[in-house]
């Protein structure tokens, strides 16, 4: 029998399988409220996720006791308050439809780009949550640490165009949401890390969220049970290992932020253990039909784009773990 032979064949999109969905990220430890109820009729300047948020905190601190001796004295009212509020700006995630041309790129941009934004989003959203960048606020590797100094700005001058004037401003780094480092920054093995993030939980009342690149969990392997579809700590610590997450000491400036294209060494990484973590998303917003197709060059022009805010309540603590120790 002679061999069929000829260009493969293209499929339509409805007859291939949908992909498995990817867990054990941030999204299966967040609290997620999504803004795409068509009830809620929210206009864009309403939606949280692209205003931000400010919420209270009423679980993270520590509490006093009080004598029922006649003879004590003292001042019930001297409980001083941990973490009271928390606040967050938003950022938004976006994707873009192929960028092949042609007739089938163009009728299936939308549905690609949105396709993308639903399988991809994660990721970026925990690059951002870990290391600021997007201005996404607060973030777990923190400010740059230091003790300020002079920023000095040189421009043209606003009077005389040909001269230039010079701006000097003092900036000091907001360390209010700074990590806390129970065993310092040099690496210590899986076990002590573990429990040094314990420890930075301690005023925490509820369980908390281990945030760690994907590629460490076969390191924490004895601590991890599944729990439907999360995975948590024998205590209910729950794991967030986010393959967006990368290993970033705290305080790392952000012109030397480690990218995901930067391999790691495998050595050692940073561990951060935080409060709960909620995050407002809204619906999938999609570029108007008037402007996503660019008909003299026969391409496509679509973007997918959502935004999202992400709040993190205390505690703040970071561990480096060393990675060639035993457990």
């Amino acid at each position: 029998m002679a061999a069929i032979t000829g260009p493969p064949a293209l499929i339509d999109p409805s007859r291939v399988p949908d992909d498995r969905v990817r867990g054990y990220g941030l999204q299966s430890q967040a609290f997620l409220t999504e803004e795409t109820s068509p009830s809620e009729n929210l206009s864009p300047g309403d939606r949280l996720s692209m205003r931000g948020v400010t919420h209270e905190v009423n679980n993270c601190g520590r509490l006093n006791c009080w004598s029922h001796d006649c003879d004590h004295t003292g001042d019930k009212f001297a409980d001083q308050h941990g973490q009271e509020w928390v606040e967050s700006a938003s950022f938004s995630i976006v994707a873009t439809g192929p960028r092949c041309f042609g007739t089938h790129a163009i009728a299936n941009a939308e549905r690609r780009a949105r396709e993308r934004i639903e399988a991809l989003e994660w990721a970026a959203v925990e690059y951002a949550v870990m290391t600021g960048s997007c201005g996404a606020s607060p973030f777990l590797a923190g400010p740059p640490t230091g003790e300020g100094g002079m920023d000095l700005t040189i421009r043209p001058d606003p009077v005389d165009p040909t001269g230039y004037t010079a701006l000097a401003e003092w900036s000091v780094a907001d360390l209010s949401s700074a990590p806390v480092l129970p065993v310092g920054t040099d690496p210590v093995a899986p076990k002590t890390a573990l429990a040094a993030l314990e420890w930075g939980m301690r005023d925490y009342g509820g369980p908390g969220v281990i945030h760690a690149p994907s590629w460490v969990y076969p390191w924490f392997e004895d601590w991890e049970r599944r729990e439907a579809s999360r995975l948590v700590t024998q205590l209910g610590h729950g794991w967030a290992f986010g393959r967006g997450y990368v290993s970033v000491a705290p305080g790392t400036a952000p012109a030397e932020m480690p990218t995901l294209d930067d391999t790691p060494d495998f050595a050692s990484a940073w561990l951060y253990g935080t409060g709960a973590v909620r995050v407002w998303r809204g619906p999938i917003t999609i570029t108007p039909d008037e402007a996503r197709y660019d008909y003299r060059r026969n391409r496509s022009l679509v973007l997918a784009e959502r935004a999202y805010t992400v709040s993190i309540q205390c505690p703040y603590v970071a561990v480096n773990v060393d990675l060639t120790a035993t457990p």
